[in-house]
């Protein structure tokens, strides 16, 4: 059964710099628009960090998939990619629109970019899926409900913008009232910063009370060093949470956040996360800055949460396009040979001390390849759908992962090329 969002219209209004942006990619007078290949409508194009997204769909009145637009170096053509689930009808008309998106002259990519460096984007030129989805690639269903992208933290790595706001708490309320109609079962609360929301609270009862009976929240902790705010979510029904913490240095976190100071209260936030006896994810992003000190964290986090270590587990991820990154935080600049190395180096560690660690349950995380298939880490049993921003090689086909894994990001292919993936036999695999 399709899921069935009751969304805000988007389209009442479309933004002067929106509508120009259609004149010069598709010589459209306004939005939403029939595209030139039926029966494709464009209703809203903005710009995203460095790329320009497109929402498309079959009608007038939905836009469900969004064709991402990416600039390479001089040398290398336009990119253009399909995201936000199976294309399905839509498929050849889709492709026929992205192959002229992608032959456009450079003077008209030139007069684009220009246009689109001048407009603001807002939470009404993003895709609806930044706000609500059930999280792709897993097959029991998760909903993600995002309560807006303020923070109090601004990382470097970060695919959100601060100034994109937000929707307002009846509409957040609508979308978890939708994802609980479409058969979730668990909801993961997110952000931007979530505990930054006062209805925080009254979302996870709300969460519970419509049958979900699982509610996450994702967060960085910061705000949860506060006394009392640990207990007044757990007493409206929080179950769980993953924090972010991105190295066992202050300095380091610091500068990854962009927040002076914040990861002391991270660290408080965790403590009292722990001492409530929830069980924890702690999440840390691969970046350039980041993988050096990796091996450190399963003996940190195991000081740290001892003698509740069993509630403690972690999860290594990769940043997620779109970017609007800072280049020392560039995981494109660190070899995949020297994150398989860390890696190995790491679950090691975590062996050692007893430290969970998760593999790539979601789309965010490595390759299967890049733990090595340590069953420390990932789970052969498990079966995947496809993501679409995620691809296989043809090395990977006699991998004996392939089943359970999601692939590769579709950047690490063209940045490294085979050496993106390690494929593994079953005699290899026997041998961890």
């Amino acid at each position: 059964m399709p899921t069935v969002f009751r969304d805000p219209s988007l389209h009442e209004a479309p933004t002067a710099d929106a509508a120009a942006l259609a004149a010069v990619l598709l010589d459209l007078p306004q939005l939403p628009a029939p595209t030139a290949f039926a029966p494709l409508w464009l209703h809203a194009i903005s710009r995203v960090g460095s790329a320009l997204h497109l929402q498309v769909g079959a009608t007038r009145d939905t836009g469900t998939l969004t064709l991402v637009m990416t600039r390479g170096e001089a040398d290398q053509p336009l990119r253009v990619e399909v995201r936000g689930g199976p294309s399905g009808e839509l498929g050849p008309a889709l492709g026929r629109l992205s192959r002229q998106l992608a032959g456009l002259p450079a003077e008209r990519v030139d007069a684009a970019w220009a246009l689109a460096g001048g407009h603001s984007t807002s939470a009404r030129d993003l895709p609806l899926g930044y706000f609500r989805q059930l999280v792709p690639g897993v097959r029991d269903p998760i909903g993600l409900v995002r309560t807006g992208f303020r923070c109090n933290q601004d990382c470097g790595f970060c695919w959100q913008d601060r100034r994109w706001g937000g929707f307002g708490e009846a509409q957040i309320r609508v979308w978890i009232e939708d994802l609980a109609a479409a058969g979730a079962r668990n909801l993961l609360i997110s952000g931007g910063e979530p505990t930054l929301d006062p209805a925080l609270a009254g979302y996870i009862a709300l969460a519970r009370s419509c049958g979900i009976a699982q509610v996450g929240l994702e967060t960085n902790a910061v705000q949860l060093a506060k006394p009392g705010k640990v207990e007044a979510l757990v007493e409206a029904g929080l179950g769980h949470a993953l924090v972010s913490l991105h190295s066992t240095d202050a300095a380091t976190s610091d500068a990854l956040t962009r927040a002076p100071g914040t990861f002391v209260k991270t660290i408080e936030g965790l403590r009292r996360l722990i001492a409530a006896d929830l069980p924890i994810d702690v999440n840390t992003v691969l970046t350039r800055r980041s993988v050096p000190g990796l091996d450190a964290m399963p003996d940190f986090l195991a000081q740290l949460a001892r003698p509740r270590l069993q509630r403690v587990s972690w999860t290594v991820s990769m940043p997620s396009q779109p970017f609007a990154q800072l280049p020392d935080d560039d995981l494109a600049q660190v070899s995949p040979l020297t994150v398989r190395a860390t890696l190995a180096s790491t679950i090691a560690a975590a062996r050692r001390v007893g430290l969970r660690m998760q593999g790539s349950e979601g789309p965010c995380g490595p390759p299967l390849c890049a733990f090595g298939g340590d069953p420390w880490v990932v789970d052969r049993s498990r079966r995947v759908d496809p993501v679409d921003f995620r691809t296989f090689l043809p090395a990977c086909d006699a991998c004996a992962l392939r089943p359970a894994c999601l692939g590769v990001r579709r950047e690490d292919v063209l940045r490294w090329g085979d050496a993106a993936v390690a494929p593994l036999t079953d005699a290899q695999l026997a041998s961890t």
